[in-house]
């Protein structure tokens, strides 16, 4: 992979973080709470905080209850809607761990978009 799709991949990562920041909260997520892990190739680590609906992201997070591993093209397919995160990790494209059920949970977020 050039540096040049590195590099991009990452600024598509740190987009769609970003435009999680920035909804500060989530109506379908009024009841959950949880952190999430999300560890990107080529793309750095992210975490995500859900409390009761509110979202709080961060980089380079500790400990979580649900890991995401994925590359940052899967990753961004998923955030925008073009890949579904089930199948994704069905294909083993996608790596959930630690707490399923919020694994799921990370559907209503989705698609995040501009």
């Amino acid at each position: 992979m050039s540096d040049t799709t590195t590099t991009t991949q990452e600024t598509a990562v740190r987009a769609v973080f970003g435009r999680l920041a920035h909804r500060r909260y989530e109506p379908r997520l009024h009841g959950t709470r949880g952190t999430y892990r999300f560890d990107i190739e080529g793309a750095g680590t992210w975490g995500l905080t859900i409390d009761a609906g509110s979202l709080t992201v961060s980089e380079d997070p500790g400990e979580a209850d649900c890991v995401i591993r994925c590359g940052a093209a899967d990753f961004v397919g998923v955030a925008e809607g073009t890949l579904n995160l089930i199948v994704a990790a069905l294909q083993g494209r996608v790596r959930v761990t630690g707490d399923l059920a919020l694994g799921v949970s990370f559907n209503r977020l989705l698609p995040v978009t501009p």
